[in-house]
């Protein structure tokens, strides 16, 4: 027989480019978990990392991504979450590493961790970064204001480049 519920898994409706952005988002998580935890190695406060592998719990490092995803934003001068009410990355750092005892803090820092998605994906451009290599924050404007400005700034720059098969540093 068959069903009608769909799976909470089934992602055929979501557009490719979504799914390529959250991905990407996650890769880049995960690289600067990995950068935090071996510069905080490198620390007498956390020398207990550098002596042996330690495992660690999967919503920890979750927690962690995010939190350092939002430090990214807010030393690129993003500063979105803190209007959405929430906290800064420093203390969202601080929430991870109490999330381990408290379990109330852990809630919060799961929302946190939701919210980091949901922004990514309703604020930013999605290959924003895939494509300029930064994050590029999308305002409340209509496709009307959103093609003009983007018109404004190409005729603007219309001689940035005498040929626009050269860019700067490449050769044949």
């Amino acid at each position: 027989m068959a069903s009608n519920v769909r799976s909470p898994l089934d992602l055929s409706d979501v557009p490719s480019e979504l799914i390529r952005a959250v991905a990407d988002g996650a890769d880049r998580d995960a690289n600067l978990v990995v950068q935090f935890l071996e510069a905080l190695s490198q620390t007498p406060a956390g020398s207990l990392l550098a002596k042996r592998p330690l495992h660690l719990p999967a919503d920890f490092l979750l927690r962690l991504g995010a939190s350092l995803r939002l430090f990214c934003w807010e030393q690129s001068g993003i500063a979105i979450h803190r209007r959405m009410g929430l906290p800064s990355a420093r203390q969202a750092l601080r929430n991870v590493f109490q999330s381990l005892a408290d379990p109330q803090v852990a809630a919060q820092a799961d929302d946190v961790c939701l919210w980091v998605v949901v922004l990514s994906t309703e604020a930013f451009a999605w290959a924003g970064r895939a494509e300029l290599d930064a994050e590029l924050l999308l305002g409340d404007m209509d496709e009307d204001s959103l093609v003009d400005a983007l018109a404004e700034f190409l005729w603007t720059h219309r001689h940035a480049l005498s040929d626009p098969r050269e860019i700067p540093g490449d050769q044949p």
